[in-house]
């Protein structure tokens, strides 16, 4: 991870440390190996059982795939679309 993706990452850390929930904010994490990943942050407030917070927790998930997909699902139906309109004109 870069230092700006580290950075970005902690806002949502910081979020969840002063009593607020996050969900599922998108993020892209870029790696000059690897290229860009995305992740999907969700953080909250860890409450005790006395209702004192203690901390807060984050969860971080890569969304990568489901990303590409839903971008080649919306390519496909376009095409689809483009298709179906000249078929139509013809």
């Amino acid at each position: 991870m870069t230092g700006d993706a580290v950075s970005g990452i902690r806002a949502p850390t910081a979020r969840a440390m002063r009593g607020q929930t996050v969900r599922d904010v998108e993020m892209v994490v870029r790696h000059p190996q690897t290229g860009n990943t995305i992740i999907a942050v969700t953080g909250s407030p860890l409450i005790d059982e006395g209702g004192v917070q203690r901390g807060g927790i984050v969860v971080s998930r890569d969304i990568t795939q489901r990303e590409r997909a839903e971008e080649e699902i919306q390519k496909l139906n376009a095409d689809l679309e483009l298709g179906a309109a000249a078929h139509s004109g013809a």
